[in-house]
């Protein structure tokens, strides 16, 4: 991904940050302040920020927390033309998601939905360890 500016939701610790080319910038979003750089965010509420300094979004392991997916994405559509997610998608993976936190339980078809209706397209998708990555990009 050179030349992007990422913002990623879900940053915790942030080792993505480490993983981009030098020429990316990167900007780590989460629910808690855990360093001076990220940007506080509950995906639950609006987004309160300006997202049109950014191309590419990274959700890790942040959806599942997310009561309306479909909201989330109608406020990065105008802006984020390359989305990387996780999901545990409910028709796939089989923990009990109340014991998890999570508060949305979507299936992979559900979610292909949303993200159609939101203008993107499916590159690839690959299940890994009981989630789904997904691989996105904004149709033109």
């Amino acid at each position: 991904m050179p030349n992007e500016k990422v913002i990623e939701f879900g940053a915790g610790n942030m080792s993505l940050k480490e993983m981009l080319p030098q020429n990316s910038t990167y900007t780590p979003s989460d629910i808690v302040k855990r360093s001076k750089e990220t940007v506080l965010c509950d995906l639950n509420n609006s987004i309160m920020f300006e997202l049109s300094r950014y191309n590419t979004e990274i959700f890790s392991g942040v959806l599942e927390y997310v009561y309306d997916i479909d909201k989330v994405f109608e406020q990065l559509q105008p802006f984020i033309s390359h989305i990387v997610m996780s999901y545990a998608c409910s028709d796939i993976c089989k923990y009990d998601r109340l014991s998890h936190g999570w508060l949305s339980d979507y299936t992979k078809d559900e979610l292909v939905d949303i993200f159609r209706k939101n203008n993107y397209k499916v590159l690839n998708m690959e299940d890994w360890r009981g989630q789904t990555i997904f691989n996105l990009k904004k149709l033109t």
